[in-house]
This record gives structure tokens, sequence and C-alpha cells, in this order.
């Protein structure tokens, strides 16, 4: 999904992507090359704990705001908003 979405084709590869599979109880957060080498797969372990104990809890949108707000914390620490800056990739919501 994630090359499916053509992700990994932004200039900074720094896109991230959260995957959620409600039905089947499955979720993955994926990061492109870039933001994954500064963050390492330890934030990505934790963000995956995070989500699990909210999810394991029924709090699945307290879960997903967290996370999201993580992961753009590291963005932005990472990857500032630079004066000509565009967003490569739609921020939609895809339903499959």
């Amino acid at each position: 999904v994630f090359c499916e979405l053509l992700m990994q084709q932004t200039v900074l590869r720094n896109g991230v992507r959260l995957y959620i599979a409600y039905q089947s109880h499955h979720f993955a957060f994926i990061g492109d090359e870039a933001i994954h080498t500064v963050v390492e797969q330890k934030f990505w372990d934790e963000m995956n704990q995070i989500a699990l104990e909210h999810f394991k809890n029924q709090k699945h949108i307290e879960g997903l705001e967290l996370v999201i707000a993580r992961i753009g914390a590291e963005l932005k620490k990472y990857f500032p908003v630079l004066e000509n800056d565009q967003n490569e990739l739609a921020d939609d919501i895809i339903i499959k």
C-alpha cells in the first residue's frame, strides 16, 4: 500500500502512512527512508505500543490522536516547514 500510494516518491523521503485494518485488528505505522533513519525503529515500536494499549482499551481515537501528535512532532523536529514547502502527498483517508 505504501508503494501503491507513491509514498516513496517525495523529495525528502519523509512520508508517513498510518495503516489501520479495523475489521482484522491490524495496524502499521510506516515511515519512508529519511524519517525512519532519524527516528529509528525504537520510535515506531513505541508508537505501536501506544496504539496497541489504547486499542485494547477501546480508546481508538485517543490512541491515534496521540500517535499522530508524536509522529508530527518528530517530523517537525527533523523536517521543519520550509518557506517554499508544498504538500507532495494527499492527506486523504483512503478506505479500501
